[in-house]
């Protein structure tokens, strides 16, 4: 650290030391001097007379942010002079001088905090980065390189390969210190918030919209993501609505343009702030859209998946396992509801005699027949085999009998085409159970009376329909 901010340091160490003492070691470098009286002149700070003095500015920004901004300015000067070859220090303390003017102006709308010391904190909130890249080097300056311009990414990136973030590392220089717990916290917590200590919550949430307000006002910055996430974080924090958030932008911008020579940083040309807002929704726009076709056709795939792990291929209808869900779900319910089981009569000797291609016409015959008469309420199955099931929800035997009969009859009015001299004549047998609220069965005697009913119907001839139910509880 340069000599002149470890004097700095050292004397704000001391709970005794004054406003003037910190002013008469600050007059001994009138580079510094200059730089602070140019700051504190700027509009952001609005003085509203001009400064001319260390002490009157002092006394105007008070101890502990006159400590960190004369630190702040001895750190980049010595950093630029030490790291410029291989850190980019330019983009650093830019980012730096925009989040601190961010944080300053939405301290300014909102109330929630000083603005100087708003100001003072986001200023200083990434130098744990800086001690970071100094201390380790290489290995850190890789860590950068693959974060890129995302900041919130090299926050992660950090705590996975170091164990260690530069929040972290930047709230023990500012304890180290002792800048106040409030410098501390903000550099602690910016990038978590909502777990920063709630006496100090404000002040840590204004050092983290500014971070978010420099990702989105720094030049080359893809400002897409950021400003949804500004916005964001402007409603959660403060219940800014767009209007004001964009005018703490507008005010940022300017504010860190008139600053950034202080730091040894070529001026930047003024920005359209809401043009960049304006692009950016934009963009949003366009990825909502996008996402919202990719929404549908993720939607429409998992449909066909369901569809095609539920429903049975040849005849369309669904298959076993959706069968057993639903008979789960009536049983459950504890409503009346009837089962009718079908089979197709003599369909082995269809496949015997015309082939399998011609018994699999019949069944998907079969699959279009239940299809049209099943009501939507009820669910009509391929059960396995040439054997078809429908559950009917709260339907009695009675009722039940009487669509089995219209399936029944309309199995043998319709003959299937299945490419041979004439169309095949196929007939059916049914066998129907009912259950009312109360009934013992389970799912597997349930099914166990059905077939009893539908064996009943082959006894008796085939081509017919045969019924029975549980005895009441």
């Amino acid at each position: 650290m340069p000599r002149i901010a470890m004097q700095v340091v050292e004397l704000c160490r001391d709970e005794e030391t004054t406003v003037n003492q910190l002013a008469h070691l600050i007059s001994q470098d009138p580079s510094l001097v200059m730089k602070l009286l140019q700051t504190v002149n700027s509009s952001g700070f609005g003085a509203g007379r001009s400064i001319t003095t260390v002490e009157a500015a002092a006394k105007m920004m008070g101890l502990r942010s006159i400590q960190t901004l004369s630190l702040a300015f001895c750190l980049s000067n010595a950093m630029t002079d030490q790291c410029g070859d291989v850190f980019d220090m330019d983009a650093y303390w830019r980012r730096c001088v925009y989040a601190a003017s961010a944080a300053q102006e939405t301290a300014k709308l909102t109330g929630c905090c000083d603005p100087q010391e708003a100001f003072t904190a986001g200023l200083l909130e990434d130098i744990g980065v800086l001690a970071m890249a100094m201390t380790i080097g290489g290995p850190y300056m890789q860590i950068s390189k693959v974060a890129g311009k995302n900041h919130s990414a090299l926050d992660r990136l950090e705590r996975k390969q170091l164990q260690v973030s530069h929040a972290v590392v930047g709230a023990m220089l500012a304890q180290n210190w002792k800048l106040g717990p409030m410098i501390v916290n903000s550099l602690r917590y910016h990038h978590e918030p909502e777990n920063a200590p709630a006496e100090w919550r404000n002040h840590v949430w204004c050092a983290a919209v500014g971070s978010i307000g420099a990702d989105v006002l720094l030049p080359d910055q893809v400002a897409m993501a950021a400003t949804a996430k500004w916005f964001e974080a402007m409603k959660t924090a403060f219940g800014l609505d767009r209007d004001k958030a964009n005018l703490v932008l507008t005010a940022a911008d300017a504010h860190g343009r008139a600053i950034a020579g202080n730091f040894n940083l070529s001026p930047t040309p003024k920005r359209d702030v809401a043009q960049i807002l304006t692009d950016a929704n934009a963009r949003l726009l366009e990825l909502a859209m996008a996402n919202e076709a990719n929404a549908r056709q993720l939607e429409s795939e998992k449909q066909a998946l369901h569809l095609q792990a539920t429903r049975d291929k040849l005849t369309g209808l669904p298959n076993r396992h959706a069968f057993d869900t639903f008979l789960d779900e009536q049983l459950a319910m504890n409503a009346p509801f009837s089962m009718i089981l079908i089979d197709l009569d003599k369909f082995k000797g269809v496949n015997d005699t015309f082939g399998h291609v011609a018994g699999d016409r019949v069944l998907e015959s079969q699959g279009k027949l239940m299809t049209s008469i099943v009501p939507e309420d009820a669910l009509a199955a391929r059960y396995g085999g040439e054997e078809f099931a429908v559950i009917l929800p709260n339907t009695d035997v009675i009722d039940a009998a009487r669509l089995a009969e219209k399936i029944r009859t309309a199995r043998a009015a319709q003959a299937v085409d299945i490419d041979a001299e004439a169309p095949l004549n196929v007939t059916l047998s049914a066998g129907i159970a009912g259950r009312n609220p109360g009934d013992p069965a389970t799912a597997a005697e349930f099914i166990h009376l059905a077939d009893r009913a539908l064996y009943a119907a082959k006894e008796s001839g085939r081509n017919t329909i045969r019924m029975t139910r549980p005895a009441a509880a």
